[in-house]
């Protein structure tokens, strides 16, 4: 979203006799006349724009909105969505603007040479302030000199418009700028560090690096380290010790100051990085300010006892509560030199969001804007939003219903009008609940059961509540298949008919077996506390995959069923004329195949996931392992903050741990 200042407030304030206004000032310019103000004027417009947002009776207007789920970025003057950026085969970057870009390629097979070259875990490279950054999918990173790589490497001298030999004039169609540097051996190592999450991040004056080691004790830590001998600041070591759904974070500081910016949900905390007194080459990190959220943590809570009796006990609250003041996002505007930070807080069911601007000297809160539209996207009203398309989910998932109802009663009409109906006396009439549970039960049942979790409708329920309606589904599907199975077997021993002999059979009875092996396996380490997390994010692929292969198997076992029956029931005429009994029956077939297909397609659509639980319990399970590798002045890939939405998707591989 774009604002800007209402007509009614973009008159600057009253100038003294001796200071030009800026269209005096731009004049001059345009004439010729102040040929050393270059700079000069960007800045004095620069701080009439800043007076005239901070002033009081400044107004904004929207005017320009704009609704993406990928992150949004302005660098430069431009707006920058995600997908717009995405590139199938090779990715360009400026390493000086304007002066030196360099090429990379983002397919996933690797040559020999480049293996050679960089490792086999390689996944990504970046190119800033004549530095060449490696990272690796083992959470580690290495710098490499490009000067030196230039240097060695370089087989011909290219510039842009000169003739090339061989290969025309550089940049011009069809020839384009052909690659003049083959790296065959790996360059000297600069600097190299192993972290745990986040990547590794270096900046600040003198140059320090931001990194989390690699050990779970140090989860949720910053480690402040000098890139000269890697020693560590004292009051290095950033801990924000927040009870959060999502974590912390902490970047350098993208002015020129070198401070660094440590960031959570109720605090914000503005670091220096100071020599220690009398020891110029040892460092230490100081705070130089801190934002604080509103809070209200004496609230006691009131618990009534059963004999009536009120009890007051305190009670922890998340420092990202709804109903408190939160801090969302922290980002520097370089133009007007201040400190912007997005807080919201809940009232009724929306979360009213202000924008708050803040002298980026010392921190001083200068103006508050409220923003009219609410900003938690994680609101129970705004959750089908992250559905990629609502309404393309609807259709497919009220067409399997209807499809599965369907099926239904084909086998309900083809046991009740074609057959002898439904009995327990050992006769067809027993075997005919051996069809009808199975349709019921193990087909569409269990397909719902796999499907409970994408209901957006159900979105609102806590997890332990749609696990416990998930495996009641899968238990109900279980029982009724038995009774099924006891029916076939009463079936064939009342008639000396032999038992498993056929594929049909084998493979059904396989299904039946494996079926509770995952329901047990479900309930013993999704539904009991005590599983560890780790255990639980290990089984889950194993889980979901499993769970969709005996799906899949009961779905070709029910078609080889029908199949078998017709050939053997039908006598006269028999299944080879078609009569419509066969011809309701392939029909029936043709049901199950495409209810088989249109749950495996909306369980396996990533965009219909159920999204992150928004709940306390999930705190300790929260995890980040981004593989991008964070460099810059603050040579970074991210400078600026991502939204909640963002980081709550970039934080959500606990949620796959079940």
């Amino acid at each position: 979203m774009c604002a800007l200042p209402s007509p009614r407030a973009q008159r600057p304030p009253a100038c003294t006799r001796t200071t030009k206004n800026s269209c005096d000032l731009l004049t001059s310019r345009a004439n010729g006349s102040c040929s050393n103000d270059i700079g000069r004027l960007l800045g004095a417009n620069l701080k009439i724009l800043r007076n005239i947002i901070l002033q009081d009776g400044a107004e904004f207007t929207k005017v320009w909105s704009k609704t993406s789920k990928s992150l949004i970025s302005y660098e430069s003057g431009r707006i920058y969505f995600d997908n717009y950026r995405c590139c199938y085969s090779r990715s360009l970057g400026w390493d000086s603007s304007q002066e030196t870009f360099y090429v990379k390629s983002i397919q996933s097979k690797q040559t020999t040479l480049e293996r050679q070259v960089f490792g086999k875990t390689a996944v990504d490279v970046l190119l800033s302030q004549g530095v060449l950054a490696v990272s690796h999918s083992s959470k580690h990173v290495r710098l490499y000199s490009f000067e030196y790589i230039v240097k060695k490497f370089r087989n011909e001298e290219l510039a842009l418009g000169q003739q090339c030999e061989l290969k025309g004039i550089v940049g011009e169609a069809p020839y384009g700028i052909p690659v003049n540097i083959d790296i065959h051996e790996c360059p000297p190592v600069l600097f190299e560090m192993s972290y745990f999450e986040n990547g590794v991040q270096i900046g600040g004056h003198p140059w320090h690096y931001i990194y989390t080691p690699n050990h779970k004790r140090h989860r949720g830590t910053h480690h402040i380290c000098s890139i000269t001998d890697g020693a560590l600041a004292k009051n290095g070591v950033q801990d924000m010790k927040c009870d959060s759904l999502e974590a912390d974070w902490i970047f350098f500081h993208p002015d020129d100051s070198g401070r660094i910016v440590h960031a959570g949900p109720s605090t914000i905390n503005v670091l220096k990085i100071m020599a220690e007194t009398g020891c110029d080459w040892k460092y230490e990190i100081v705070t130089d300010f801190s934002i604080t959220a509103a809070r209200d943590n004496s609230a006691p809570q009131v618990v009534v006892t059963s004999s009536g009796r009120a009890v007051k006990r305190r009670f922890q609250l998340l420092d990202d509560d709804p109903a408190q003041q939160t801090f969302r996002m922290v980002k520097y505007e370089d133009e007007l030199d201040l400190l912007a930070v997005v807080e919201i807080s809940h009232m009724e069911h929306e979360g009213q969001a202000h924008l708050q601007l803040h002298d980026n000297k010392t921190g001083v809160l200068i103006k508050r804007v409220p923003l009219k539209e609410p900003w938690d996207v994680s609101d129970e009203f705004a959750l089908d939003l992250r559905m990629e398309s609502y309404t393309q989910f609807l259709i497919f998932f009220i067409l399997a219903l209807a499809v599965g109802f369907v099926s239904i009663a084909f086998v309900l009409t083809w046991v009740l009008h074609y057959k002898e109906g439904l009995g327990w006396d050992g006769g067809e009439a027993e075997f005919n609940w051996h069809p009808l549970l199975m349709v019921i039960g193990f087909i569409f049942l269990q397909g719902i059961a796999i499907l409970v979790y994408r209901l957006p409708w159900t979105w609102r329920c806590s997890k332990q509540m749609m696990k416990l309606i998930h495996a009641g589904l899968h238990i109900l599907a279980f029982i009724l298949a038995v009774i099924s199975v006891v029916a076939v077997f009463d079936f064939h021993n009342a008639k000396n008919i032999p038992n498993m002999y056929s594929l049909h059979s084998w493979i059904g009875l396989a299904a039946v077996i494996l079926y509770p092996a995952q329901i047990v396996m479900g309930i013993a380490v999704y539904l009991i506390p005590a599983t560890p997390v780790y255990v639980r994010a290990a089984l889950m692929p194993v889980h979901i995959y499993s769970g969709l292969f005996v799906f899949t198997s009961v779905i070709a076992t029910a078609l080889m069923g029908i199949t078998e029956k017709l050939i053997f029931g039908l006598k006269n005429p028999g299944y080879k004329d078609s009569p419509p009994e066969a011809v309701l029956v392939n029909v029936l077939g043709l049901l199950i195949a495409a209810f088989g297909g249109l749950v495996l397609w909306i369980a396996t659509r990533p965009s219909w996931k159920r999204p992150r639980e928004e709940i306390a319990q999930t705190v300790s399970n929260n995890s980040t392992s981004p593989e991008d590798i964070k460099v810059g002045t603050v040579m970074t890939t991210r400078t600026d903050q991502e939204s909640s939405l963002e980081t709550r998707r970039r934080n959500g591989k606990a949620e796959e741990s079940g």
